[in-house]
């Protein structure tokens, strides 16, 4: 297996379900994710989860 291969995720729960790993010859490993729209957000980073306030200027672009 190559490094990139061996130090790389895909996340495919639907490929896992339907065991198309093999079938599509997938070298790298795959993950199920679930809860990913609702359930995380800034706060669940936690070591990033500063939420600094930003303000904007806009300008045209010339």
């Amino acid at each position: 297996m190559p490094a990139r291969a061996r130090d790389s995720l895909t996340f495919g729960r639907r490929l896992l379900d339907k065991g198309l790993q093999s079938k599509l010859a997938i070298s790298r490993l795959l993950v199920a994710v679930r809860n990913t729209r609702s359930g995380i957000s800034k706060k669940s980073l936690i070591h990033n989860d500063a939420t600094p306030k930003i303000h904007v200027i806009p300008k045209p672009i010339a």
